[in-house]
């Protein structure tokens, strides 16, 4: 019995299957900071989970579906990946939800806003951390071809091509003693800093804005007890 159970034993061990690891699947997804800047107000500002999708445009190849991945045309981008438009349609379906229509430019391979929130007649602009993409040619990258990875800072702005003004404020997330002051410096614009004083705790955010200029980005004060 036991030559009978060691040679089974044996058996199993020279025909075992080999167990081979499987390289992780590389994804496709990330998590911008994007923000998205209307003529009157701030549409949406904050982290969002998004990766390549269906983009349909409605204008200039009206029904024509691409995925949108940063892999469109003559882009750069080897891989697939989450891309500003991406984003941007990830923030559209969450509270409060808006809606935002594209068309597409086939000689730039890449579909552009119509209307955003029912904003339409000016272009809608993206800046990927504080710098205007584009092909190396003078033309801009649109929503498809612009990856964006965790971390990064996305920004979609109404009549950028007029303003070409961009507020900046440092840093964004502050905490102070009641009674403190905090110094803030403003690029991009009016530049300089400026330095406030708190004498109640609570909670302060705000914007810069100019004049012909595009608003800043939000910035959180905390003073505490």
């Amino acid at each position: 019995m036991f030559s009978i159970l060691l040679s089974l034993c044996i058996s199993f061990l020279l025909t075992a299957p080999t167990l081979v690891a499987s390289a992780p699947q590389a994804t496709t997804s990330s998590t911008p900071n994007l923000r998205i800047e209307g003529p009157t107000s701030t549409l949406f500002e904050g982290p969002i989970t998004s990766g390549p999708r269906n983009i349909t445009a409605i204008q200039s190849d009206a029904g024509l579906t691409h995925v949108c991945d940063g892999v469109e045309g003559g882009s750069e981008n080897a891989t697939p990946f989450n891309t500003a438009l991406d984003a941007l349609d990830a923030a559209s379906k969450t509270s409060p939800t808006f809606t935002y229509t594209t068309g597409y430019d086939g000689d730039m391979t890449d579909f552009y806003i119509l209307s955003l929130a029912g904003y339409s007649g000016e272009i809608w602009g993206i800046l990927y951390d504080w710098a205007v993409p584009d092909y190396g040619d003078g033309f801009w990258i649109g929503g498809c071809r612009q990856q964006v990875q965790t971390g990064g800072d996305v920004l979609w702005a109404y009549n950028s091509s007029e303003t070409g003004v961009f507020l900046k404020v440092v840093p964004s997330d502050v905490t102070v003693k009641k009674g403190g002051s905090a110094t803030f410096t403003i690029t991009n614009g009016l530049g300089g800093a400026v330095t406030v004083s708190y004498p109640t705790a609570g909670y302060f955010p705000f914007k810069a804005k100019e004049t012909g200029a595009v608003r800043s980005n939000i910035v959180k004060v905390t003073v505490t007890d």
